[in-house]
């Protein structure tokens, strides 16, 4: 009996210890990863072995369910059933990372994942930001009005390293005072559904900063892109838990910050249509519920592995009107049946502007072949993808996309 009231003394001790101190300024980036790190490591142990109470509405299938929930320490939390929770945790935590290296960790909060018979299966679980927050979609548009300046310019940048394509509304928190809580994460770092929604925090948009009071970045916040847009893959990947794919574009999205500065970053967005234009298949936006695989450069699908859907698609670039070549470099080991379609569409006018379907007999077993789409792209506005939708017949790899 005394050993086991030790080690429950031993146990509210760590759950109650406070959080390290920090570093001094110029060490913020390392201090920022410490606290993160050791924030995540606060939550799961307040939800490792517990009971979360009102879960029927998820276990029922409400994957859109937010529900809050509370543990045994008496820590509130929300719990979302997630397709991947593992993914989301992953790009949640990266993200939560970035927020303390810039000394803004207040504007995420932390997330891990919990298993749960009631859940029946794993379940992503984030801190409660607290009954003064509203969604960003139901708060007094008041509220929005009081964000700090400084903050609308961290959340952009932070929204832009991690390439966010569903920053709108309702996955902020807002409270009366202007104070904002960044959720929702899924959507980033090439992992992407059908919409792409720009953030909120750039210019122009709802929550956008001004660029006009913005000449440089600050302190804190160009050293951390200097940072990140100079490292090796490998140092990003185990800095952030990131996969190889999600490394080199959020290394990318650094350099064009520090090339062109985080305005002219953000507007190359949807104005680096060019010619000629290189796309790595493993940079693009892949659909991370369709179990398509990532390997070095390349994004490849697998039947009986891969569902059927787009296997690349991206990046949404705005371009002049006149005619273009599109080319796909594609291969299959075991080509067959109806293989696949190519496709130029534009997300602006939700027009399919080209397309080609290709078959077995376009391909020749185990080597590379080019296939071109040409497209005629119309006067106005626009912003275009380049898609290969996979139809499951046989296996299928994609390499690069060119644009001339």
């Amino acid at each position: 009996m005394t050993r086991v009231r030790l080690l429950a003394a031993l146990l509210l001790t760590t759950l109650a210890a406070p959080a390290p101190s920090l570093a001094r300024p110029k060490d913020l980036a390392q201090a920022g990863h410490i606290r993160a790190r050791w924030e995540v490591r606060q939550l799961r142990r307040a939800v490792r072995n517990t009971a979360l109470q009102d879960l029927q509405a998820i276990k029922n299938g409400c994957t859109a369910s937010v529900l809050a929930g509370r543990t045994a320490q008496g820590r509130a939390v929300v719990v979302r059933k997630v397709a991947d929770p593992e993914c989301a945790s992953r790009l949640h935590n990266a993200f939560f990372i970035l927020a303390h290296q810039i000394g803004a960790g207040d504007l995420v909060l932390p997330a891990t994942t919990v298993s749960s018979g009631q859940l029946g299966g794993t379940a992503m679980v984030t801190a409660h930001a607290g009954s003064a927050f509203q969604p960003g979609n139901r708060a007094p548009a008041d509220w929005l009005t009081r964000v700090a300046e400084e903050v609308r310019i961290k959340a952009a940048l932070l929204d832009l390293l991690t390439a966010q394509q569903d920053r709108i509304s309702k996955n902020l928190m807002v409270s009366a005072r202007g104070e904002v809580r960044l959720i929702d994460h899924d959507f980033s770092l090439g992992h992407v559904h059908e919409w792409n929604h720009p953030s909120l925090f750039f210019p122009g948009r709802k929550l956008g900063y001004d660029p006009a009071s913005l000449h440089d970045l600050p302190g804190p916040l160009r050293q951390l892109t200097t940072a990140i847009a100079t490292a090796d893959t490998a140092e990003l990947m185990r800095r952030y838990g990131l996969d190889r794919a999600e490394a080199r574009l959020m290394r990318a999205r650094a350099q064009d910050v520090q090339r062109l500065g985080l305005t002219g970053a953000i507007s190359a967005l949807r104005s680096t249509g060019q010619r000629p234009l290189l796309l790595l298949a493993s940079a693009m936006s892949v659909h991370s519920r369709a179990g398509y695989l990532r390997t070095g450069d390349t994004v490849k699908a697998i039947p009986g592995q891969s569902q059927p859907n787009h296997l690349v698609f991206g990046p949404y670039l705005r371009y002049a009107p006149g005619r273009y070549s599109i080319r796909f470099e594609l291969r299959s080991a075991t080509p067959a049946g109806r293989m696949a379609t190519l496709e130029v569409n534009d997300a602006v006018s939700r027009r399919v502007l080209a397309s080609r379907t290709l078959s077995a007999a376009d391909f020749a077993a185990g080597q590379w072949r080019e296939f071109e789409l040409p497209v005629d792209v119309p006067a106005g506005d626009n912003a275009l993808e380049f898609r290969v939708a996979w139809h499951g017949s046989a296996d299928l790899e994609v390499a690069k996309i060119r644009v001339r």
